[in-house]
């Protein structure tokens, strides 16, 4: 269902934004999957400014948006603007509203058309736009805009006072069938709007037992509904009118309704606006119509329940009678009309929940009497109102515990009658609680729980206060759970296995002399000996434990890439130590020593630990890993290397030299903590471009000293074409220049570019970095 939105803001107490609307009817339990940002407010109509000199094709012209463009001109427009002028052009994927004599290729929903992209190369990709695509009024005439506006500018910046239609796409349930219409959808909007309190049944009556209800005037139709669950509404308009072009048609045309006769465009619109079924029937003049609306036992459609009509199938008799004269009835209050003369009967059926059907259908009617015949007030009108006789109800009780459920909920008594009749069904109190017979217009409603949800929704979810269910709630996991988890995530990705050691390690005593000043291993909190000559202590690193449960596996069997992330000890002084999270990450050389095509650090794992350590800091949003050499004694010598992120040293990398338990493996550890410690670094995402990039590798001769700065800004906005500037080298001749080479990516969003559009680019940021203080460029 498609519904523009200032045709719903007239049903309305006030007008509403698109957001909440949708915040309102998804409250309602409607869901609006779409909202058509047409014309105007299309993203991708932007300001373009005509450059000169010929297109190349004919119907069309070159339009900087800030690319130049090859677009198409209006249908009907025979000149392009003159050069220098700025029109709003619509991109591919823009939505324009779709004029009568548009003869283009774009294809057309619910009277928008969509500008698709160009096949091959050559073609337009756009086209300029008329005020009438924008939304802006009828006038098919090119849409000029400012002209210092700039170029690739969304043309609703810079036209914000402008009002143009949204429409919003919706997917109504079949259980809100009151929905189908804007009186419905308004209904439920504007209940959530004046509260629960406010909801008052509609002043069409109580639904009649005896399937009739008193005629009103005497000229109107005596209506007759045996239909069970049906109500109906009837007007007879005695002089049927040549219904010419019905008025906001434009707007229903938006909505997907489709119609070439003025009367069918009349029922359509009212049809719309009421959610009911209507239809008109033209009759011979002279007599009182009579019209019956039977049983459809026999013309159910498939799968409707039993006490369920289907209403375009409903045996309809009408029977125009001639009316004798009675001296107890007034005459008519139109005069007599001529022999031959026609009269016009419009009928309008909907599924009877509750009173407000039959109001819904009394306006439906009234609505097609005022489009086709305004001259005549409302209340001259002869309207008949009649239901169907009442089908059984199931019948459902809520206990009092339930009606607890509803904490903060609307209080006993009244308000549940209220809320209950806006869906037809009626209730009242007994010993066992609330009994409520549910009408057959919602065969959803199967329990109770179903009716405390529908209790729910007619109240307003966002009007109960949000509290915590009984029992035990578990919280959230926090920022550092879910970042170490992360790290585990990473690694596995990356083949390391996790491995678990031993806390509490041993070795020999401070009278054993020089074993103890092993850097892995050195004794921050000792314990009570476990044998002569022999210490335990708590670890200060997980690198020991690491490489010697890698050196008691069998090298056919075991993992190469180890890594744990456990506690470990730091010293603060002579009395005290600060426990902390460290990660440490081992990987074993799997080919003998001296392989062919192996050195140093590559038979060690030496790059695999490196690309996973700087994986690790993906998850975290760490910024980038710098690397700065190391003369560590625990590492062999040459390959120690620090491990920096945003300045600070987060740990160390490097070959465990020999005699170690884990000789010539690769070993890295991190400072878990301070890594969690480091802000956050925005994460950039770029899209991928549509059309294929060129580089171009230009060497630029630049004066000695740190000018490269501007000169490099001069490059990235030297024209539009020109999306990233990457510096390949530099080289500097002291005393004479520096030597930069620079790669330009250009590209287009929009066709793929010329080798001629490539060099332009290439010159122009030449020529613009000349000006910021290059020399120029070496061959």
């Amino acid at each position: 269902m498609r519904v523009p939105v200032s045709w719903l803001n007239e049903f309305l107490h006030r007008e509403l934004s698109v957001r909440e609307i949708d915040e309102l009817l998804g409250e309602a339990g409607v869901a609006v999957t779409g909202a058509d940002s047409a014309g105007l407010l299309s993203p991708l109509v932007v300001a373009g400014r005509v450059e000169p000199g010929p297109a190349g094709r004919p119907g069309t012209v070159r339009v900087a948006v800030p690319t130049g463009e090859l677009v198409r001109l209006p249908d009907g427009v025979g000149e392009a603007p003159p050069p220098g002028s700025v029109v709003a052009v619509a991109l591919p994927g823009a939505r324009l509203f779709a004029t009568a004599d548009r003869s283009g290729p774009e294809p057309i929903r619910g009277r928008l058309l969509r500008v698709g992209p160009a096949g091959h190369p050559g073609q337009p990709v756009g086209r300029i736009c008329t005020s009438a695509e924008l939304g802006l009024g009828p006038h098919p005439h090119v849409h000029l805009l400012a002209p210092g506006s700039r170029p690739g500018t969304p043309v609703r910046a810079l036209l914000p006072e402008a009002r143009v239609e949204e429409v919003l796409t919706l997917r109504v349930p079949d259980t809100l069938a009151h929905c189908g219409g804007l009186w419905g959808l308004a209904g439920e909007i504007n209940l959530r709007l004046d509260g629960p309190g406010t909801a008052t049944t509609a002043t069409a009556g109580a639904a009649d037992p005896g399937g009739t209800r008193p005629p009103g005037p005497p000229d109107a139709p005596v209506l007759e509904v045996r239909a069970p669950e049906v109500c109906a509404a009837a007007l007879l308009l005695p002089h049927p009118p040549a219904a010419g072009p019905a008025p906001d048609w434009e707007r229903a045309a938006l909505a997907g309704l489709t119609a070439d006769d003025g009367l069918d465009r009349v029922l359509l619109i009212a049809a719309f606006e009421y959610g009911v079924r209507l239809s008109a029937h033209r009759l011979p003049a002279g007599g009182r119509v009579r019209v019956r609306l039977d049983d459809p036992a026999g013309a159910r459609a498939p799968g409707d329940a039993p006490d369920r009509a289907d209403h375009a199938h409903l045996p309809l008799t009408v029977t125009p009678r001639p009316t004798p004269p009675s001296p107890s009835v007034p005459p008519p209050s139109v005069p007599p009309l001529p022999p031959g003369a026609e009269r016009l009967l419009v009928l309008a059926t909907a599924e009877a929940g509750n009173a407000p059907d039959g109001e819904r259908c009394r306006r439906a009617v009234a609505r097609v009497g005022a489009l086709l015949d305004p001259g005549t007030p409302s209340g001259g009108r002869a309207v008949s109102v009649a239901f169907g006789p009442t089908a059984g109800r199931r019948t459902l009780t809520l206990d009092p515990a339930a009606l607890r459920s509803l904490s903060e909920g609307p209080a006993e008594g009244p308000a549940y009658g209220r809320l209950l009749a806006l869906i037809g069904a009626d209730c009242d109190w007994t010993d066992g609680g609330l009994r409520v017979r549910v009408p057959p217009s919602r065969p959803d409603l199967r329990d109770p729980e179903d009716l405390v949800a529908e209790l729910v929704r007619l109240h307003g979810l966002g009007r109960i206060p949000a509290t915590l269910p009984d029992g035990e709630v578990r919280p959230e996991p926090d920022h550092r759970h879910r970042a170490l988890t992360a790290l585990r995530r990473t690694l596995a990705g990356c083949r390391f296995h996790e491995l678990l050691t031993p806390v509490v390690g041993t070795g020999p005593a401070p009278a054993d002399g020089p074993a103890r000043e092993d850097p892995w291993c050195a004794p921050v909190l000792g314990l009570a000996g476990s044998g002569p000559g022999r210490t335990r202590f708590v670890r200060r690193s997980l690198v020991p434990g690491l490489a010697a449960a890698a050196r008691a596996q069998s090298p056919a069997t075991a993992p190469h890439a180890l890594y744990e992330l456990g506690m470990v000890l730091d010293p603060l002084g002579p009395d005290g130590a600060r426990e902390r999270t460290s990660l440490a990450l081992l990987h074993t050389p799997a080919d003998p020593p001296g392989a062919p095509g192996t050195g140093p650090l590559r038979e060690a794992g030496y790059w695999q630990v490196l690309d996973a350590v700087k994986a690790l800091l993906r998850p975290l949003a760490a910024g980038p890993l710098r690397t700065e050499l190391l003369d560590d004694p625990a590492f062999r010598p040459g390959t120690a290397a620090l491990l920096l992120v945003a300045g600070q040293p987060v740990g160390r990398l490097g070959v465990l030299p020999a005699g170690a338990p884990a000789e010539r493996s690769a070993v890295a550890e991190l400072d878990v903590d301070r890594l969690l410690s480091l802000p956050r670094v925005p994460r950039t995402v770029t899209t991928p471009a549509r059309f294929p990039e060129v580089q171009r590798d230009v060497c630029l001769l630049l004066p000695p000293g740190p000018a490269a700065g501007p000169v490099l800004a001069a490059l990235a906005d030297s024209g539009p074409l020109v999306r990233r500037v990457d510096v390949l080298d530099v080289y500097d001749v002291p005393g004479e220049h520096r030597a930069v080479t620079v790669r330009l990516v250009l590209g287009s969003r929009w066709h793929t570019l010329e080798r001629r559009e490539a060099g332009a680019a290439v010159e122009l940021a030449v020529a613009a970095a000349v000006v910021a203080g290059a020399r120029g460029t070496r061959s």
